[in-house]
């Protein structure tokens, strides 16, 4: 059998204030949005009682340039935003999850700070055509911008996870250039461990509502929105569309994960056929970017993929080929080793050494674990 991989998570949406105005995005505001710490810790509670390995940490781009939430910022101790995702990730790790940030184009230093709490960090590159009409007011949704912190991240040897938007405006072949941009990058450093390729889907506007509630609730009562109409900028995208996508990301990045969200169509199935490898980050409380649909059951997931021949299986937020030092900072691996020691490689698990025992120094050693004495 083919194994196919999920993860399972809990999303929290830090802050949805961002700089940005991309016309596709139901997600973001420009009012002042952010969770005060006691609300953090409420929610990680709820993350750890439900079971999630992965915290993905969703937030707008640079929500300190609104003056309010600069304000709370300095209220709660921190300088800047990034400052405290950091914070809310070392919540997380002291429950026993590990972080996934997805907070936006971010300067070196930034993305470093955030590797010290994090096991992985993410970004999507979206299009490689800078004059897209969705993306007007949103300078860092330049490619050159995100293409430089998807390399920075590579520098700093980050595993990393990317992925294109599909349907807002591109052409067949600028989705092409962009997977090859993203190609070319991971041949430099190989931090890549997954590209999403994610169609575009349109949602109401949520003025006055909390996109988190609406994605729970759709999540816990596996309801689905009606479907809004497709705005006049992008295209509708078919099934074929998609395949060719997932065939050139396997040809282009043979060794890079290839995830398909089950929540935003019903081709994954065929996707997988095609040579899909991964289904995401299965949310428990639900898609907060997509909110009115909710993700497919494993249960139900592993249903229809085990007759055809394919595995659904777990993974952590990190990929197993990263799961060591030089990718990772000591703590968080220290975290993996202790709570998820079966998704490491055996070679890397901390569990096993390969290397013969000198026979002579055991009756010693044992002596003096007997007599209370430091080995």
């Amino acid at each position: 059998m083919r194994r196919v991989t999920f993860s399972r998570n809990f999303t929290l949406s830090l802050s949805r204030t961002c700089q940005c105005y991309c016309k596709y995005c139901a997600f973001a505001t420009h009012r002042a949005h952010l969770y005060s710490p006691p609300e953090v810790e409420r929610l990680l509670d709820d993350a750890a009682r439900r079971g999630a390995k992965e915290l993905l940490v969703l937030t707008g781009e640079k929500p300190e340039v609104n003056a309010e939430v600069a304000a709370r910022l300095a209220s709660y101790g921190h300088d800047d935003f990034v400052s405290y995702v950091a914070w809310a990730c070392e919540r997380a790790l002291e429950r026993g999850m590990l972080p996934h940030t997805n907070v936006g184009v971010c300067t070196r230093d930034e993305l470093a700070r955030l590797r010290q709490v994090t096991a992985s960090q993410g970004l999507m590159l979206e299009s490689t055509n800078p004059d897209l009409v969705v993306h007007q007011g949103s300078p860092t949704k330049h490619p050159a911008a995100r293409l430089e912190t998807i390399r920075m991240a590579g520098e700093l040897r980050i595993p990393f996870t990317s992925g294109i938007l599909v349907g807002i405006g591109e052409s067949p072949e600028e989705r092409i250039d962009a997977l090859r941009a993203l190609a070319d990058v991971h041949a430099d450093h190989g931090h890549l461990q997954e590209v999403i390729l994610q169609n575009f889907v349109p949602h109401p506007r949520y003025y006055g509502a909390e996109p988190a509630q609406i994605a729970d609730e759709a999540q816990r009562e596996q309801t689905h929105g009606e479907p809004a109409p497709l705005p006049a900028w992008s295209q509708p995208i078919s099934l074929d569309d998609m395949r060719l996508l997932v065939r050139e990301s396997r040809r282009l990045m043979p060794d890079v994960g290839v995830q398909i969200p089950p929540n935003l169509s019903d081709w994954w199935l065929p996707l997988v056929e095609e040579g899909a490898t991964d289904l995401g980050g299965l949310s428990a409380n639900g898609d907060h970017i997509s909110p009115e649909h909710p993700f497919p059951s494993v249960h139900r997931m592993r249903k229809q993929l085990q007759p055809r021949g394919y595995a659904l299986t777990e993974r952590l937020c990190v990929y197993p080929q990263y799961l060591e030092p030089s990718w990772m900072e000591q703590g968080v691996l220290d975290l993996v080793k202790l709570k998820f020691w079966s998704f490491i490689p055996r070679r890397g698990s901390g569990r096993r050494e390969e290397r013969a025992i000198r026979g002579d120094l055991v009756p010693g050693a044992v002596a003096r674990a007997r007599d209370g004495v430091a080995l």
